[in-house]
């Protein structure tokens, strides 16, 4: 077993999963639909947290039969290979402890991301854009799906609002310090008089939450008929 199988408690979340799949296979799982949820969101939890061990460890495991290999034939190529493979192994285990620290309670859900300009006119459009464009290289660096939900441009230059779908393990946990208002202050290319002007952006972060389906079963339903009489000329009689 690989150190940061150990660190991580690699054997115990695998214990976990092995106990909450054994819980979704009992016949009465869905008996308690509040309950089934809960554990369902408790799985999902689980597998977002050992699928980048899993990485981790077969990049480890990579890396040692490099070496050894490396070491046996004396292979300076093999080394380099071997070398690499540490680097890219260091950048995993860095993101795998910072995601040990994101423990709230919807840290491991997909999010929706919503920018909108605030107070500056132009300069705020372009603020905005700003923030859209630093937003997707970060989805991207991550790894994250996003999906444009909605769009709206400014009147000369920049977006006034964008909604995001951010979709990947742990997203709202990543996202949601991005929450709040931010601020620029420079000289604005858009002002002829070169003056510095400050200009403010809103962000909103969500997580994503499953839609919850309620399955009644139809001898579970009880019916009842009310008639009305009617009176003379039509009347209706209570």
């Amino acid at each position: 077993m690989s150190p940061s199988a150990t660190l991580f408690n690699y054997d115990a979340k695998l214990a976990r999963l092995a106990d909450l799949e054994a819980q979704m296979g009992a016949m009465d799982f869905w008996d308690n639909p509040d309950k089934a949820q809960e554990t369902v969101a408790k799985l999902k939890l689980t597998k977002a947290q050992i699928e980048p061990l899993k990485a981790v460890i077969a990049q480890y495991e990579d890396a040692a039969v490099a070496y050894e290999m490396a070491r046996e034939d004396n292979d300076a190529d093999l080394l380099a290979e071997a070398d690499e493979s540490l680097f890219v192994l260091q950048g995993m285990m860095n993101r795998v402890e910072l995601q040990s620290l994101l423990s709230g309670k919807h840290d491991h859900r997909n999010c929706f991301l919503t920018l909108s300009a605030g107070d500056g006119g132009t300069e705020a459009n372009d603020w905005a854009e700003m923030l859209f464009r630093m937003y997707l290289y970060y989805t991207e660096r991550m790894n994250f799906k996003v999906e444009e939900i909605s769009k709206t441009f400014g009147t000369e230059v920049g977006v006034d609002s964008v909604t995001l779908h951010i979709k990947g393990p742990y997203a709202y946990g990543y996202m949601s310090c991005e929450h709040g208002t931010h601020r620029l202050a420079r000289v604005s290319p858009f002002n002829a008089q070169g003056k510095r002007q400050t200009s403010f952006a809103t962000v909103d972060v969500t997580p994503e939450f499953e839609e919850s389906k309620l399955e009644i079963p139809e001898q579970d339903l009880e019916f009842t008929f009310f008639a009305r009489s009617s009176g003379p000329g039509g009347q209706n009689v209570n």
